[in-house]
């Protein structure tokens, strides 16, 4: 009984301990950590400054040793750790019982699984995530789990270990690791690697032959069947692989990793009698991709509805100019995401009706309002500021969608007001 795999590399990264040097050094000497005074920070310049901030010293750690593996995309994580987040956790009570309050964020990272999730948004990772708390052998049930990933399809698998010891300040009993450390591997299929779970027992004084044929013993003992041992909390991880028998049919998923593209997959299992390939993902994208093309279809349409209603109440040259001001607004807006390499989305779609929708007030005001130029300029400068400010803020969201949407509101609102100021030019006015 043993797993094998093959370690394709590997990282690591303490306090003490930033390079492949120093961790030689710590395994030849080992490392008294009471005479260490100097405890050096792990470089993070690939992190933004401001997320960089929300992340604490065991989050430092697995990110600097992860980031040195260089892992690609979309690369399956296992994340394991004995204590995870109990320092942050002890410090959101104190400052409780202090405050009556806690910080909402500090309290939202606190959760054993957040350094995976946090890894996750970080690289845009959409890979399965599983973050593991293990009492004993932490390290050999994370490479259980990354051998578990490998046999279902993953060609790769990365594998973070990270200790933070509980702050001798807080007087608990409990095990604590030496000193902090993140321990990073890529693991793949192959032979170079071994962990064996039948040495230690061995070493005990049984024999492999008596061991061996306890073993068996037991598995013939706990013979079921397929379904019941899927109603076992073992099975529970593979339950929703295997929805059952359908008809005369039994119905297995089989889940796949690194499909890049679906057609050639399609190809592939043609000839494989009820084989089917099920990509809710791609099923999304399409039905996006058709609303976003169907409201480009209806806006443009509505456009000459909107010349000839705005004819009839301004005349034909007063209208051709209010459309000049929101669809140069929106050729500038296109051109300028486009430049900055965000993808033109459903959302930034949306984002552009509401701009054409209020660039058309902002040119009505400027033409047809009431008052002399400096109230109409006043008016549309402050309308402009407050839908900037508002809309603007959702620009700095870590959310793609809610990121794109806010931006394009931003940069069509601000070219929006610009241009209706032009038509308070008396030059300018048609």
């Amino acid at each position: 009984m043993h797993l094998s795999f093959s370690l394709r590399r590997w990282t690591a990264c303490s306090p003490y301990h930033l390079s492949r040097e120093d961790w030689q050094r710590w395994a030849a000497d080992g490392l008294d950590v009471d005479a260490q005074r100097e405890r050096k920070r792990p470089p993070l310049e690939f992190i933004a400054p401001l997320e960089r901030r929300r992340l604490n010293q065991p989050a430092r750690l697995m990110f600097s040793a992860l980031h040195q593996l260089h892992l690609p995309d979309d690369t399956p994580l296992v994340f394991a750790s004995r204590d995870g987040e109990t320092n942050r956790s002890f410090s959101l009570w104190l400052e409780l019982l202090r405050e009556g309050t806690m910080s909402p964020l500090s309290f939202g990272l606190s959760v054993h699984n957040a350094l995976a999730g946090s890894w996750s948004l970080h690289k845009r990772n959409r890979a399965q995530m599983n973050a593991l708390a293990a009492t004993e052998a932490v390290l050999e049930t994370a490479l259980l789990e990354a051998c578990i990933l490998l046999f279902e399809g993953a060609p790769l698998v990365a594998v973070a270990v990270v200790e933070d010891p509980i702050d001798d300040a807080y007087d608990v009993l409990a095990v604590r690791a030496p000193f902090p450390y993140a321990l990073a591997m890529l693991v793949e299929n192959g032979d170079t690697c071994r962990v064996d779970f039948i040495a230690p027992l061995l070493q005990t004084g049984l024999s492999r032959e008596a061991l061996l044929a306890a073993l068996d013993r037991e598995i013939a003992r706990a013979d079921i069947s397929f379904d019941a041992a899927l109603d076992t909390p073992f099975g529970a991880p593979w339950r929703a692989l295997y929805p059952g028998k359908i008809g005369q049919e039994h119905v297995a998923v089989v889940r796949l990793f690194g499909i890049r593209d679906l057609s050639a997959l399609r190809a592939g299992i043609a000839e494989i009698p009820g084989a089917v390939v099920c990509a809710p993902r791609a099923k999304i994208s399409r039905a996006f991709e058709h609303t976003r093309w169907s409201a480009l279809a209806l806006k443009l349409a509505s456009w000459p509805l909107a010349f000839l209603l705005l004819a009839w109440c301004f005349g034909s040259r007063r209208a051709a100019a209010m459309l000049a001001v929101p669809l140069c607004a929106a050729a500038v807006t296109i051109a300028l995401i486009g430049w900055m390499g965000k993808t033109f989305s459903v959302f930034a779609v949306f984002a552009l009706l509401l701009v054409l929708a209020i660039g058309i007030d902002y040119a009505v005001y400027a033409l047809a309002g009431s008052g002399g130029r400096r109230a109409k300029l006043g008016g549309i400068v402050l309308a402009g500021m407050t839908t900037l400010i508002t809309f603007g803020m959702l620009g700095f969201s870590a959310t793609p969608a809610v990121s794109t949407f806010g931006l394009c509101i931003a940069v069509g609102v601000f070219f929006s007001a610009l241009f209706a100021c032009f038509l308070l030019i008396p030059s300018h006015r048609p």
